[in-house]
């Protein structure tokens, strides 16, 4: 990751439900994570729309 940033490159984690990885690398300083469970990535609070 480190030679990534350090060439200016982004990166974008690619398909991941397992809920103790989402919680680790949502700490990481990537551009996005693909998911087919955006819940997981955080609480749904009011006012927004639940899908499911």
């Amino acid at each position: 990751m480190r030679k990534a940033f350090d060439e200016g490159r982004e990166i974008v984690l690619w398909h991941e439900e397992r809920p103790a990885v989402l919680k680790d690398i949502m700490r990481l300083p990537v551009l996005g994570i693909c998911t087919d469970l955006p819940e997981l990535m955080r609480p749904v609070t009011g006012g927004e729309e639940r899908f499911g």
